[in-house]
C-alpha cells in the first residue's frame, strides 16, 4: 500500500472513529498532519507515527490507544504489563515524547483517558469507579474523585474547569477541577 493511500485512510479513521481505530491525528507546526496509529504485530499492538506526507511510518513503542496532548508535546497510551496475554482492565497508562523517546509509566492501572486543555494534566477513569488527574510531566497524582460505578468515559471541558464522566449506571457526573 502506498504511503499516500495509508495516510488518506488513517486520516479518515482518525476523524470518523478515533477510539475504535486506535488512531490519533494532530496538525504539526508546518500545517501538516501527524498520525499515531496502532498496528497489531506478532508481539502485540505497537504504536506507529506517520509523519508529514511523503515520509514512511515509524514504529515507536509497544502500546495501544495513543492520544496526543493538546499542545502536541506528549503522547499518552495504554500498555499491557509484561506476561499479560491481552490488553484490558489490567492496562497501564504511559506517556512519551512524540518521537517515542522517554516513555515512562504514569499509572499502574489504565482506563479511559482524556487530556485537559493545558496539555499538562491527564484524567483517567478506572473500572473501579475512581477518576485520577495526573500531572503528565512529574507523574504526581493531583486529584482523585470517586463514582458509584465503573467509568466508561471521561472528557474535560474546553476551559479545563470540570471533568465529565460517564459510568456503567448510565450516569453523567460533573467533577470540578
Amino acid at each position: 500500500m502506498s504511503a499516500r493511500l495509508l495516510r488518506t485512510l488513517l486520516v479518515c479513521l482518525c476523524l470518523v472513529a478515533p477510539l475504535a481505530s486506535g488512531c490519533s491525528l494532530r496538525e504539526d507546526e508546518s500545517g501538516g498532519d501527524e498520525i499515531l496509529f496502532v498496528r497489531e504485530e506478532a508481539d502485540g499492538p505497537t504504536i506507529h507515527l506517520l509523519p508529514d506526507e511523503g515520509e514512511e511510518a515509524r514504529r515507536l513503542v509497544a502500546g495501544d490507544s495513543p492520544r496526543w496532548s493538546p499542545d502536541g508535546k506528549l503522547v499518552a497510551f495504554a500498555r499491557r504489563p509484561a506476561n499479560t496475554p491481552r490488553l484490558g482492565s489490567n492496562a497501564e497508562l504511559w506517556v512519551m515524547a512524540p518521537d517515542g523517546g522517554g516513555a515512562r509509566r504514569l499509572t499502574p492501572k489504565g482506563g479511559h483517558m482524556a487530556w485537559l486543555p493545558d496539555g499538562n494534566r491527564l484524567a483517567v477513569g478506572l473500572h473501579d469507579g475512581s477518576i485520577h488527574v495526573w500531572d503528565a510531566g512529574s507523574g504526581e497524582l493531583l486529584r482523585r474523585f470517586r463514582s458509584e460505578d465503573h467509568i466508561f468515559s471521561v472528557v474535560a471541558s474546553p476551559d479545563g474547569a470540570v471533568l465529565l464522566s460517564a459510568s456503567g449506571k448510565r450516569r453523567i457526573e460533573i467533577w470540578p477541577l
